[in-house]
């Protein structure tokens, strides 16, 4: 039994009621039972809020995860701008991405840089020229290229020292992109070696090209030295011939040779 007591101020009477508690627990089971099914719709509705509102905002977070797995991919940066950011912590995290994604690519691009090009004279190196032979062997590109020594290097070298031959090479390389147009690729390929690709470009017109470099460079003073000759020699490769890229190097090789072999001082262009 379960009893309860109370006392009533106006009569002066104690009231005492007592209850069997298998009774009182059916009727609490019962009560129990409604608020239940009466709590029932209001809870599913409530559950269902929290899983939508969870689902909306982990939305973003998802996104962010995934392009953060392709950020190797080019477009990867016009990917997360694209991803709605509308709560601070995936705005912050967004620009976080983003900030991070901008100082990997200018790391991989300094190192493409670095890998593609010559310290000394930020010309192109030999690796760029093997890509851009190959690229152009791919979509058979005709181009006429010239192979360009300096005359007397290592006596320059012998007498002013590696320093002043460093120089040298440096104002070359200034004097060689300034005297040449835009569609000229310039590559330095060893010591006092370099060569230079004319895309589209006649035998002819190469040449001419060739020798107002020639000229221009033997008339522009340099460091310690004052002047300076390059001896160049002149080659063409047809896409339309059986030759490969590589015998038209060859060739240019040949007639610089020539020129050596001719005084120096010249180009030659091979036949």
């Amino acid at each position: 039994m379960l009893a309860g007591f109370a006392y009533v101020d106006k009569s002066g009477w104690g009231i005492i009621a007592q209850r069997p508690i298998e009774k009182i627990m059916d009727e609490l089971d019962v009560q129990l039972t409604n608020v239940v099914l009466e709590s029932l719709p209001l809870l599913v509705l409530i559950l269902a809020a929290i899983l939508i509102a969870s689902r909306y905002i982990t939305a973003p977070l998802k996104a962010l995860a995934s392009q953060a797995n392709s950020m190797h991919q080019h477009d990867a940066e016009h990917s997360i701008l694209a991803i709605k950011s509308w709560y601070f912590e995936v705005q912050e995290l967004k620009r976080a991405i983003l900030s991070g994604l901008g100082v990997l690519n200018n790391k991989i691009n300094q190192l493409n840089i670095d890998t593609n090009t010559d310290p000394l004279t930020g010309l192109y190196n030999r690796r760029s020229l093997e890509q851009i032979l190959e690229e152009w062997w791919n979509i058979k590109k005709s181009f006429a290229v010239i192979a360009l020594d300096i005359d007397y290097f290592k006596i320059i070298n012998d007498m002013h020292g590696h320093d002043v031959g460093d120089e040298v090479l440096k104002e070359l390389s200034n004097i060689m992109q300034n005297n040449s147009g835009k569609n000229s690729i310039i590559f330095r390929i060893g010591g006092e070696e370099f060569l230079i690709l004319l895309p589209l470009t006649k035998l002819s017109t190469a040449h001419r090209f060739a020798d107002n470099l020639r000229s221009t460079i033997a008339q522009n003073e340099m460091p310690v030295v004052d002047h300076i000759t390059v001896s160049l020699g002149i080659s063409y490769w047809d896409s339309n011939s059986n030759d490969t890229i590589k015998m038209a190097i060859k060739k240019a090789d040949i007639a610089l040779y020539q020129a050596k072999s001719q005084g120096r001082n010249c180009s030659i262009v091979h036949r």
